[in-house]
C-alpha cells in the first residue's frame, strides 16, 4: 500500500490577471486524496463514548405540541409533578399517564444508548471501547483498559437506563471530569498504531465549559480527536463545533435523536478508513504572494480554530483523513504584481503520519500560475468559484451569530441577508428561506427558533459535501 497522499491544486484564476497597480487576490483549491487502506491493513481502534446522563436525557423526547396535550391529560388525571432538572423546569408524568407516554415515546438517553451498543457491536477483535458517563459528577463507568467484553459493557448501558441513581451521577451537565477520566482511559487502552477517539453524547448545555476546554485542551495535545454530537434543540452547538474543530474531529446534529446511530455507525466507518494521521497543511507565499486564509471546504465547511504561523509558513491541521476520500481546503492569496509568463506563487507543503507509523513523512508541491495583464483572459474556475461562494455564507453565518452575542442586531441581520442572496444565487431556496426567518425574527426581537438556528449552523458546514 502506498504511504503517500495525491495531492491536487487549483487555481481560481487561469491565467492571473489584473491592471497594474490594482490589489490582486487569488483562491487555490488544494485536495488531498490519501491512498485506501486495504481491509486486512485495517488498524485498530479505540473509541471512549462520553455520554451524557442529565436528568435531561431521561426526558422524553417531545414536541412542545405533545407536551402540552400530555400535560393537560396528566392534571386532569392527577398524575403531573412540576421539578428541576439539569437547572431547567420539567414535568414528570405518574400512573397512567406515563404508563401510555412510555408506549408512545422515547427518550435521549435510551437513544443513544441503542447508538453506542450499535457502534460497539460493529467493532473488531482488536478494537476496544470504554464509557464515561456524566451528569454532576463523572464516572468511567465501564474501562476499555481491560479488554472488551461487549455483554459486560452492555449491561453497564442497560444499568444506566433502568437506574437514574446508577454510580451517583446527579442531574445537571458537568463535563470537565469526564473529559479528565477520557483522557485518561486513551492513556490505557491505546496502543501505538491505533486510531483513537473520545465521543461525546449531549442534549444540554455545559455548565463548567471554561474547566471543560482546559481538559479538551489535555486531550488534544495528546493527537486524540473528539467528535461531539448534539441531540434535540438545548445543547450549546457553539461549545460543540468548536471543540470538535479544534481537535480534528466531526461534529453532528441529532434534530432527531433517532438520527444518531447513523451519526455514529457513520463515525466509526470514517475511523476505519484512517490512512494518514496527524495530517497538517502548510503554505508559503512566493515573491511577496501574502496567505490571507485558509478553510476546510469538504467533506465539510469549516474554520480552523488555530492557525500557526512560523518562518513565512502558515499551517493549519486536519487530524485524520480516511483512505479513499477527498479532504480539500481553500487558501487566499494576495499576489504581488509580476510580468506576463508562469510566476511560481506559492508552495504547499504536507505533512502527516502514515497509518499506524510514528514516522512523518512530508512532500511538497508549487503553485505556478500564467500572469496576463488582460483581466478578460483570467478566467475562473466553476468548482473554485462555488466553493468560494459557499465559504461566504459560512462567513456570514458564524459573523452574524458573533454580532447576536454582542447584541449587533443590525450587523447580525445584514449578514444573514448577504447569505441569504448567495443562498438564491447558488438554487439553495430552502436554506435561503431559513436565512431570512432566522433575520426577520431578529429584528422583530421574536424569540429565537433554536432548532432553526442549529438546523442553519450544520446545513452551512455540509455546503462543501
Amino acid at each position: 500500500m502506498s504511504n503517500d497522499i495525491d495531492i491536487t491544486i487549483t487555481p481560481e484564476r487561469a491565467p492571473i490577471g489584473a491592471p497594474s497597480g490594482e490589489d490582486r487576490q487569488t483562491h487555490l483549491l488544494v485536495k488531498l486524496l490519501p491512498a485506501a487502506t486495504a481491509q486486512d491493513r485495517r488498524l485498530p481502534i479505540d473509541i471512549c463514548f462520553v455520554l451524557d446522563c442529565s436528568g435531561t436525557m431521561r426526558r422524553f423526547q417531545l414536541s412542545p405540541e405533545e407536551i402540552a396535550r400530555w400535560a393537560d391529560t396528566a392534571r386532569g388525571r392527577g398524575e403531573l409533578q412540576m421539578v428541576t432538572a439539569d437547572r431547567r423546569e420539567g414535568a414528570i408524568f405518574t400512573g397512567l399517564t406515563l404508563q401510555e407516554l412510555q408506549a408512545a415515546a422515547t427518550r435521549p438517553l435510551v437513544i443513544a444508548a441503542r447508538a453506542i451498543k450499535r457502534v460497539v457491536g460493529a467493532l473488531g477483535e482488536r478494537d476496544s471501547a470504554s464509557l464515561v458517563a456524566f451528569a454532576d459528577r463523572a464516572s468511567a463507568v465501564y474501562d476499555g483498559a481491560r479488554g472488551l467484553d461487549k455483554g459486560q459493557m452492555f449491561e453497564v448501558i442497560n444499568e444506566l437506563l433502568t437506574d437514574s441513581t446508577a454510580f451517583h451521577l446527579g442531574d445537571g451537565t458537568m463535563m470537565a471530569r469526564a473529559i479528565e477520566l477520557a483522557l485518561k482511559q486513551v492513556e490505557q487502552s491505546s496502543q501505538p498504531g491505533t486510531v483513537s477517539r473520545v465521543i461525546i453524547i449531549t442534549d444540554g448545555i455545559v455548565h463548567d465549559p471554561s474547566d471543560t476546554l482546559t481538559q479538551l485542551q489535555a486531550l488534544r495535545d495528546k493527537g486524540v480527536g473528539i467528535t461531539t454530537v448534539g441531540i434535540g434543540q438545548d445543547f450549546d452547538e457553539e461549545f460543540l463545533t468548536r471543540v470538535a474543530d479544534r481537535s480534528g474531529g466531526q461534529y453532528y446534529y441529532a434534530a432527531d435523536p433517532a438520527e444518531l446511530g447513523d451519526h455514529l455507525t457513520a463515525e466509526l466507518t470514517r475511523l476505519q478508513a484512517t490512512a494518514a494521521q496527524d495530517v497538517a497543511v502548510g503554505v508559503t507565499g512566493e515573491r511577496d504572494a501574502v496567505v490571507v486564509d485558509v478553510h476546510q471546504v469538504h467533506p465539510v465547511i469549516k474554520g480552523f480554530e488555530e492557525i500557526v504561523t512560523e518562518q513565512g509558513w502558515t499551517r493549519v491541521r486536519l487530524g485524520e483523513l480516511p483512505g479513499g476520500e477527498v479532504t480539500a481546503v481553500l487558501v487566499q492569496l494576495g499576489l504581488p504584481e509580476l510580468p506576463d509568463g508562469p510566476q511560481h506563487v506559492a508552495t504547499i507543503e504536507v505533512s502527516w503520519r502514515p497509518a499506524g507509523s510514528q514516522q512523518r513523512k512530508s512532500q511538497r508541491a508549487q503553485v505556478i500560475v500564467p500572469y496576463h495583464k488582460s483581466l478578460q483572459l483570467a478566467e475562473r474556475n466553476p468548482e473554485v468559484a462555488r466553493l468560494i461562494d459557499r465559504v461566504a455564507v459560512y462567513r456570514a453565518e458564524r459573523d452574524a451569530q458573533w454580532a447576536q452575542q454582542d447584541g449587533d442586531v443590525e450587523r447580525a441581520t445584514r449578514r444573514l441577508r448577504e447569505a441569504t442572496r448567495l443562498l438564491k444565487r447558488m438554487g439553495e431556496e430552502q436554506l435561503a428561506a431559513d436565512f431570512e426567518r432566522q433575520a426577520e425574527d431578529l429584528e422583530k426581537r421574536a424569540p429565537e427558533d433554536r432548532t432553526r438556528t442549529k438546523r442553519l449552523k450544520a446545513a452551512t458546514r455540509r455546503l462543501g459535501a
